[in-house]
C-alpha cells in the first residue's frame, strides 16, 4: 500500500559551531598508462581521507604485566586490518597488522582470560589472537563460514562468547586451546547476534535482529535457549544487551530499557542503567567519539583528560558527485567524511562530516548552487551551500543545514536526481528487518518533502534518472530490502514516475530474473541501464525492450552512467568503457585499477572514479 507524507521542516536552532575546513594541500599527480583500450591515461590524484572509525576498545596488561595498554580495532577501509596498541602513560601508538590479509576491520575485540587480546573480523569472519607478550597476531581460522563477528563477552568459565552474521550463531572461544566452538543459531532463523552479555551464573544473553528484535538467554549447563522479549516489542529491528558496571545484564529494545532479574526482563531505573565501559585502573574511561581519536575521560566530570590519534591507511571512497561550484565532492565510508577536489587548484579540501550520522553519504544532487546529500543511517538529508561559511546545524541559517530524516522506516538514500520539476527525487532502501523502499520528493521552494513508501511493492528504489523531455523520472528497483530480510519479489523493474500526477505510469522488468537495476540514464528517446551485469535499452516512451547485452560488474558502491558526446561512460569488468546507446556496443577506453568503488562522474574534460581509498580520473573530452 502506498503511503505519502506532506510536511515542512521546522527550523529548530541547535548548537552550531563554525568549523574551519582544513586544506590538505596540493598532491603529486601519479600517472598510470592504460594497458588496454585506446591509450587513455589514468591519473591517480591521491588519498582524500586517512581517518579511521574506532569500533572496538579493550584494555589489557603489557608484556611485563606491570603496565596497562589500550587496544583498539577499526574499520580501516581497505585490507589488511590492524589494531592499535596505545600506552596511556606516554601516548605512544603501535599499529599491528592482522595476518588475514582479506579483512577490513573488527567489531569484536576483548581481553581473554589468558590476558591476550582476541579479535573477530569481517568480511570473512576470522578469529584472531594477539599475544601481548610477543606482540604478534595468530590467525585461529574461521569457525564455519560466517562473515562477521559482532561481539565478545568474557564469562566466569574463562570462555569468550561472541555473535555472528549471517546465520546468527553463538560462538564460544576457549583461550586455553584457541578453539572456537560453534554453538549453533542463537534463535530460529534470525541473521544477527549483534551484542552479548554474560550474567554471574555464566548464562549468555544475546541481543538479536533484524526481522524480529529478540533478547535470547542461553544456559551452557543445559543448552536451553529462551526468548525473553516481551511480545509487544517483537517487531523489526534489534535488541541490544550489555553488562552493567555491577555485572547485571541490561537490555534495550526499541527504546525500552530493562534489567535481567532471574529469567525476566524488568524495567530498568536510571540508577541501574549504567553500561560497563572500558576503563583504566585509575578509573579513566576510554572512548572514541571522533574519527581516529581515542580519549581518556574523567567520567565524573565528563571531561577529556588526554587524547591519542591513530591515522589509517586511507578510507574507502564511497560516493562521488559533481558539485555546483566546479569542484568534485565525495564521501568516505566509516568514517563519514565529505571532501572536495578542486581541479583548477589540484587540491583536496577536508569538509568534515556535514550530516548528523556517521556511516557514509550515499547520494548527491546539485541545484541552484546548492548540494543536497543523502546519508546512512536513518536516511539523513542535508543541504549545503559551498559559497557560504560553514556553520553546521539544523537552524534555518545553518550551513550545512540538516533538514532531518526521510522517515517511513528508510535507512539508505542510495539514489538522487533533480527532476524536470526542479525537485529533488530520492530513492532508498529501508531499515534493517524491513521490506519496501521509498521514493521521496523534496521541494526546495517550500522546504517540504513528500514520501511514497513501497512504490514498487516489497522492493527498494536504487537508481534514478531524470527524463526532462517527457516530464518524468525513471527509477530502478532492487528485490533486496533492509539487511536481515529475505526478498519476496522475484525480479527488479524499471518504473516511470510522472512528476505532475506524482505516480507510477508504467513499469517493466528489463532483464528477466535480475535482482537489481543498479544504474540508469536517459539518452534521447532511450532509457539505458544496467541490471545486475547486463546492459539494456528501452524505448523511453513505451518501455518497449530494444535490446540487452552482457557488460560486467559496475562500481561496487555507487555506480553511474555518465553521458559523454552522446555515449555513456561507466566502469565495468576492470575497464573504463564507452557504451553506444543505439547499438549497445562497448568500447574499452582504459584499464582501471580494481576494485572500482564509486563513479564515474563527469566534471569538465575528465571523468572521475575511485578505487578503494584513491581518487582517479581520465581525460575524455
Amino acid at each position: 500500500m502506498r503511503q505519502d507524507q506532506r510536511f515542512s521542516k521546522r527550523s529548530v536552532c541547535v548548537r552550531c559551531g563554525v568549523l574551519v575546513t582544513a586544506v590538505l594541500g596540493v598532491l603529486l599527480l601519479l600517472t598510470r598508462q592504460a594497458s588496454a583500450g585506446n591509450g587513455l591515461q589514468v591519473e591517480v590524484l591521491g588519498v582524500p581521507v586517512k581517518l579511521v572509525s574506532t569500533i572496538g576498545i579493550t584494555v589489557a596488561a603489557d608484556a611485563t604485566g606491570q603496565h596497562e595498554r589500550i587496544f583498539c580495532s577499526f574499520h580501516n577501509g581497505r585490507p589488511p586490518m590492524f589494531i592499535a596498541e596505545i600506552d596511556p602513560a606516554t601516548g605512544q601508538v603501535w599499529k599491528h597488522y592482522a595476518p588475514a590479509r582479506s579483512e577490513q576491520g573488527a567489531w569484536a575485540i576483548a581481553t581473554g582470560s589468558d590476558g591476550n587480546v582476541y579479535v573477530g573480523t569481517y568480511y570473512n569472519g576470522h578469529l584472531m589472537r594477539f599475544d601481548v607478550r610477543s606482540r604478534t597476531f595468530e590467525d585461529l581460522g574461521r569457525p564455519g563460514d560466517e562473515k562477521y563477528f559482532w561481539t565478545f563477552s568474557l564469562a566466569p568459565d574463562g570462555r569468550l562468547y561472541g555473535g555472528t552474521y549471517p546465520r546468527g550463531k553463538l560462538i564460544a572461544v576457549e583461550p586455553w586451546t584457541g578453539a572456537a566452538l560453534d554453538l549453533g543459531r542463537a534463535w530460529d532463523d534470525e541473521m544477527y547476534v549483534r551484542t552479548t552479555a554474560v550474567d554471574s551464573a555464566g548464562r549468555v544473553i544475546c541481543g538479536m535482529g533484524s526481522t524480529t528484535s529478540a533478547v535470547v538467554l542461553w544456559d551452557p549447563s543445559t543448552g536451553e535457549k529462551r526468548n525473553l522479549t516481551p511480545d509487544s516489542l517483537r517487531g523489526p529491528g534489534f535488541a541490544h544487551v550489555a553488562n552493567a558496571e555491577n555485572g547485571q545484564v541490561l537490555a534495550e529494545i526499541h527504546g525500552h530499557k530493562f534489567v535481567l532479574r532471574g529469567e525476566r526482563l524488568e524495567p530498568a531505573g536510571p540508577e541501574e542503567w549504567k553500561p560497563r565501559r572500558p576503563k583504566l585502573k585509575n578509573g579513566l574511561v576510554v572512548r572514541s567519539k571522533e574519527p581516529s581519536r581515542i580519549d581518556l575521560v574523567d567520567a565524573k566530570k565528563d571531561s577529556v583528560v588526554r587524547s591519542f590519534f591513530v591515522e589509517g591507511d586511507g578510507s574507502v571512497i564511497f560516493s562521488l558527485a559533481a558539485g555546483p561550484d566546479g569542484r568534485l565532492y565525495g564521501s568516505s565510508l566509516l568514517p563519514l567524511r565529505m571532501f572536495a577536489y578542486d581541479p583548477a587548484k589540484n587540491r583536496f579540501e577536508d569538509l568534515r562530516n556535514p550530516t548528523t550520522v556517521g556511516g557514509e553519504i550515499y547520494s548527491f544532487a546539485s541545484l541552484d548552487g546548492k548540494l543536497f546529500l543523502g546519508a546512512y543511517p536513518h536516511a539523513d538529508f542535508t543541504v549545503y551551500d559551498p559559497k557560504r561559511p560553514w556553520v553546521k546545524g539544523s537552524c534555518h541559517d545553518c550551513n550545512p543545514r540538516n533538514w532531518g530524516r526521510i522517515g517511513y522506516d528508510q535507512d539508505r538514500p542510495i539514489a538522487m536526481t533533480v527532476g524536470p520539476d526542479r525537485k529533488i527525487y530520492i530513492g532508498s532502501i529501508p531499515e534493517y528487518g524491513h521490506l519496501g523502499g521509498a521514493l521521496a520528493v523534496y521541494d526546495p521552494a517550500t522546504d517540504s518533502m513528500r514520501v511514497f513508501r513501497n512504490v514498487v511493492p516489497q522492493q527498494s528504489v536504487v537508481a534514478l534518472a531524470s527524463d526532462t523531455l517527457r516530464g518524468r523520472v525513471v527509477g530502478g528497483s532492487s528485490v533486496e530490502g533492509g539487511p536481515g530480510t529475505r526478498p519476496v519479489a522475484r525480479e527488479a523493474v524499471v518504473f516511470v514516475w510522472d512528476v505532475s500526477s506524482q505516480k507510477i505510469v508504467s513499469t517493466c522488468a528489463p532483464v528477466p530474473g535480475a535482482r537489481a537495476v543498479r544504474a540508469l540514464a536517459v539518452v534521447g528517446d532511450r532509457i539505458v541501464g544496467v541490471a545486475d551485469t547486463t546492459l539494456f535499452a528501452l524505448d523511453a516512451t513505451t518501455l518497449r525492450k530494444l535490446g540487452q547485452w552482457p557488460l560486467g560488474l559496475l562500481a561496487r558502491y555507487t555506480p553511474q552512467l555518465v553521458e559523454v558526446n552522446g555515449k555513456l561512460v561507466t566502469t565495468a569488468g576492470g575497464f573504463l568503457v564507452s557504451v553506444d546507446p543505439e547499438t549497445g556496443s562497448v568500447e574499452r577506453l582504459a584499464r582501471v585499477p580494481t576494485p572500482v568503488g564509486a563513479g564515474p562522474v563527469r566534471l569538465g574534460p575528465y571523468v572521475y572514479f575511485s578505487s578503494e581509498e584513491k581518487l582517479l580520473r581520465v581525460r575524455i573530452d
